[in-house]
């Protein structure tokens, strides 16, 4: 861990372990992580302990947090975290929840999709720079 490195970072340099092995929501770590950005909720954290050495709370995690449904105390450090936007400073303890990592694709039923462009001139572009492409 370096000081001041978020918890999905931090977690995704431990290769001491296969965590996608033993866990398939864990891709590069043993935290869950999808977005990075705090727009997926996949990487939420419980903070058991040592919740004073990570950063204050931002107003997006405090608003992204609500948006996912996890209520918790107006307060600098609350016990619920994001991974990725909650910087470390020393030891911490944290629980990664059983059903974390599972909103999104498994839930709602995501599939990537191929998107039709919306007009005629875009599907044009698009079939020229797959011609010229094709080409190479």
């Amino acid at each position: 861990m370096i000081s001041d490195e978020d918890i999905a970072t931090a977690s995704a340099k431990d290769h001491s372990q296969d965590w996608k092995a033993k866990d398939e929501r864990c891709w590069e770590g043993v935290v869950p992580v999808e977005c990075r950005s705090a727009s997926c909720g996949t990487c939420w954290v419980g903070v058991l302990g040592g919740k004073e050495k990570l950063s204050d709370v931002s107003p997006r995690e405090v608003k992204q947090m609500k948006i996912f449904g996890y209520q918790q105390p107006e307060e600098a450090k609350p016990y619920l975290r994001l991974a990725c936007q909650a910087r470390i400073s020393g030891n911490t303890t944290i629980i990664i929840p059983p059903w974390n990592g599972v909103f999104g694709r498994k839930v709602y039923g995501v599939e990537d999709v191929e998107l039709e462009p919306a007009t005629t001139s875009a599907k044009k572009l698009r079939e020229t720079i797959s011609g010229a492409m094709s080409n190479e």
